[in-house]
């Protein structure tokens, strides 16, 4: 009896089921920029529709290299970071025992060989090794383990997600550096927020994020400052400056109503899980920015 399709659908499955439950903390965060600024790119190029179509599987896959490797090389390039999960994330692979640490590797060494593979093929190469070298230096140098380092890392990661994204639907280089550096300094001082749900793994293993060296009142100010500040340049100075019509006074409506709710949250629901959904809602209105690009880039 020929068991080998039932074999490698049960491989199929595990494997899904590992990516997801390794990934699924970090997905919204990680996964709808790419699409969505790519597709700011083509329309702003007019593209057709095949090419749409191509730019946003091209980018999709380029979306799973990026997070996948990155949350490999988190388990693996950090020991604490088991200690730090089973507190905060207990159905992780590694801490559910469902991936050993050498089968980790390996999978991140053959998807690193991979991801350089298919990043040359589509001219981003420079932004695949910008992002290995960044969580090389992080996590290697335990840079990871100290809040302005860590918070600096987010942003950079930002930057590994909407230039290579830009690239991949035809938008030139300065035109993409536009829209990414003013987000770089809103996501430098608001990524942050993630780290208030995690307080009580990161105390367990001596890590002291943002929200951790100044407290959490203090912390909150500072977020929703940040929050205010960033989001009021990003509104004025990009969105409206490049187009100012019903569809650009919508979205900074929607933007400024969201950052206006998360910093209600900040204050009023201060527990572990409202500080999860907090975090939700900021990643949301990461999202939200990078719409208003689509809004303000098409032609």
């Amino acid at each position: 009896m020929n068991t080998t399709p039932k074999t490698s659908h049960s491989f199929l499955r595990n494997e899904v089921s590992m990516f997801w439950n390794l990934v699924k903390s970090n997905a919204e965060f990680s996964i709808p920029p790419f699409p969505i600024f790519t597709m700011a790119s083509l329309l702003h190029r007019g593209a057709a529709w095949y090419e749409v179509v191509v730019g946003l599987v091209y980018t999709l896959i380029y979306a799973f290299f990026y997070l996948y490797l990155f949350e490999l090389a988190n388990q693996t390039a950090r020991p604490e970071s088991l200690i730090e999960d089973k507190i905060n994330k207990p159905n992780r692979p590694l801490v559910a025992k469902s991936m050993t640490p050498q089968s980790a590797k390996f999978r991140y060494y053959v998807g690193l060989a991979a991801w350089f593979a298919y990043s040359y093929a589509l001219g981003v190469h420079l932004w695949a090794l910008f992002w290995f070298a960044s969580i090389f230096v992080t996590y290697n140098l335990g840079l990871s383990a100290f809040g302005p380092t860590k918070d600096l890392f987010g942003a950079l990661a930002m930057i590994a997600q909407l230039m290579p994204a830009g690239h991949i639907g035809g938008l030139n280089a300065p035109l993409g550096w536009h829209w990414t550096k003013v987000l770089v300094m809103w996501m430098f001082t608001t990524i942050g927020i993630q780290d208030l749900r995690d307080v009580p793994g990161d105390l367990a293993i001596g890590r002291r994020t943002t929200a951790i060296l100044l407290g959490d009142v203090s912390a909150r100010i500072y977020y929703s400052v940040s929050l205010i500040v960033f989001g009021y340049i990003y509104i004025f100075q990009r969105v409206l400056e490049s187009r100012y019509d019903t569809s650009t006074l919508t979205v900074s409506a929607a933007i400024a109503a969201l950052t206006a709710g998360i910093i209600f949250r900040l204050f009023v629901w201060r527990s572990i899980e409202s500080d999860r959904v907090t975090y939700r809602c900021h990643t949301l209105l990461y999202i939200l920015n990078v719409v208003a690009a689509v809004v303000c880039l098409r032609k």
